[in-house]
């Protein structure tokens, strides 16, 4: 309710508002199957691929500058449902993470 020192609401007001938390508030059924949408499974575009190894694993290259251009959708280029994930990229992907494994982990002598 409001703090102390401001005005506060009569009993009929709080009882009406009593009443409409119960018969709305209260009354919600959770326990229903409720279909939410899809889901789109997002994936990083090739600033975001480039920073997160740079902040992952120290190493200051940029493996994306191979990947191909991402598309853009409303002038965005990190809008989950625009960004696909073609046979190239895929292939793009694991080289670069070969590059990041060779830069970053050092094997032992």
């Amino acid at each position: 309710m409001p703090p102390v020192d401001h005005p506060q609401p009569a009993d009929d007001e709080r009882q009406k508002m009593i009443d409409w938390i119960n018969s709305h508030a209260m009354t919600l059924k959770c326990d229903e199957a409720v279909f939410p949408g899809r889901v789109t499974v997002r994936r990083l575009n090739r600033s975001e691929y480039n920073n997160t190894v740079r902040d992952l694993f120290g190493v200051d290259f940029q493996p994306a500058s191979s990947f191909p251009a991402d598309d853009t959708g409303y002038g965005f280029d990190n809008i989950g449902d625009v960004l696909t994930l073609p046979p190239v990229l895929f292939e793009r992907y694991l080289e670069a993470a070969e590059q990041v494994t060779q830069r970053a982990v050092l094997a032992p002598d």
